[in-house]
This record gives C-alpha cells, structure tokens and sequence, in this order.
C-alpha cells in the first residue's frame, strides 16, 4: 500500500512456504502495479495451478490477458467463472472483454446487469465510466468517475484521455498528473506531452518528452521531443537530438528537414 512493490514482492517470496497460492497471487498483483504485465500474468498462472478452485487468481488472470490480448483464453475463464456466480465483478470483466473483441452490444448488455448486481461498487461504476467513454458518452463517463469517492491511477488516466478528447488540456494535465503520481508510465507521458503541445506550451512539452524517450527510445518520440526543443528556443539541444537520430536512420528524409529547420533558426 505504500508503493514498496519490490519490498513486497520479496516478503510475498517468503510467503510462500506458508501459502504458495496467495503468494504467488500477491505476487503477481505486485507486478501487475509494477507495470510488469509478463510477469505478472506469469505469477497468476502460477496461483491458480497451486489452486485451481482460486477465483480471484482466475479473475485477475483474466483481467490481464485482456491486456495481452489473449482474448479467447481470458473469454474461456470468465465463462467458466460466470456459471457458479454473475457477480458485478465478473459481469465487468466479461464485458470488459467483449468490448476489446469489438463486441459492443454484448458488453452493453453485462454493463446493465452488473450495474442491477451491485451499482454501488467503485469498480462496477469506474470500469462502467470507461465504457462510457469508450463509445463516445464523454459527459456522462467524466460525471461517474468525477463523483467516485476515491480515484486510483486508471481513473485519472481515463479522466486525463476524456478530457483531451473534448478539447479541455488544462483539466486533462491536471488528471494526468495526479495519474503521473501513482505511477510513471509511457502513456500518461505521452499524453502530457500532447496536451501541451496543443497549448503550444512547448518548454513543458519537451521536458515531459525527455522522460518520455527516457522510458522508451522510439524514434518518434525522440523526433518529437527534438521539434519541442526547437519550438521552445532549445536550438542546440534539439539539433544534438537530431544528430544522434540522423547517425542512426541516415534514409529518415523528414529527419533532414527537421534539422534544417534547427540549423537555419
């Protein structure tokens, strides 16, 4: 709970000599808020073979083979799951799981019955506001999540993303960096850096692009923190960016233009 994941994961290590399903569950929950997808799903599997009558280690599972994809397998657990008991939880996660197969309808209809099951649980309300948002209902997915009592890092995130999406940057920067401040992480930088680019605030565009291409060496964010650089008057900076980049994709034609343009100012 403090953030001490790595702390955790080594006392759970330790825990399993007293119960290696839940350790290795809790294991695998740590990874997970590491941002440790593989690993994590690794340590789900782990728990569920320990005991494979353990429902919750079959939920998260299924939540993040969502997120590799592994849509059929994570379709065939929550199924299995949904027989015994159609708890709002489940019902979520299984239409959580239709509306990445593009299945809208059917999560439409698992959406209206978990909210019947339990309407009052944060995490029916919080995913159901994704839902809503992920088809367009900008207002009314922003009024859910507004009206939680407690928000964690996706609920920032999905507040920072709605916002973007109706032109409103400064509150979606606000969301975005209460987001940044439970973990760091590619997309919460990524957007940032777009919402002040369409503020054309471009000295803190650049910085939070530095983070950026310090978590993640693609090319294109390293092209966009070189045009920020450019833009906020970092004219040295962003041609030494541009050299390295040029060293490395010598074809790269819009490269060229890129340090033209910071050689000419």
């Amino acid at each position: 709970m403090q953030g001490n994941f790595e702390d955790a994961i080594r006392k759970y290590e330790e825990g399993l000599r007293v119960n290696r399903s839940v350790a290795f569950y809790n294991m695998g929950v740590s990874y997970y808020l590491l941002g440790d997808i593989d690993k994590s799903e690794e340590y789900f599997r782990k728990s569920v073979e320990e005991d494979p009558k353990f429902t919750e280690g079959y939920i998260n599972l299924a939540v993040v083979l969502l997120q590799t994809g592994k849509l059929d397998e994570a379709e065939l657990y929550m199924a299995e799951l949904l027989k015994d008991r159609a708890s709002g939880k489940l019902l979520v996660n299984m239409a959580n799981i239709y509306l990445r197969k593009g299945e809208t309808a059917r999560a439409t209809v698992l959406y209206e019955e978990a909210l019947k099951k339990d309407g009052k649980s944060r995490f029916v309300m919080s995913n159901y506001a994704y839902f809503l948002l992920s088809i367009g209902e900008f207002e009314s997915g922003i009024k859910i999540i507004e009206g939680l009592e407690y928000k964690n890092y996706t609920d920032y995130f999905n507040l920072g993303t709605a916002y973007y999406r109706t032109g409103d940057y400064l509150t979606s920067i606000t969301n975005l960096l209460l987001a940044e401040k439970f973990r760091e992480t590619e997309e919460v930088f990524e957007l940032l850096a777009r919402d002040y680019n369409m503020l054309k605030s471009y000295a803190e565009e650049a910085s939070v692009l530095k983070k950026l291409t310090d978590l993640n060496k693609d090319r294109d964010y390293r092209h966009r923190y070189a045009l920020a650089l450019f833009r906020s008057g970092s004219l040295n900076t962003a041609h030494d960016v541009m050299t390295r980049l040029l060293a490395e994709y010598p074809k790269e034609t819009a490269y060229y233009l890129t340090d033209y343009n910071i050689l000419l100012a």
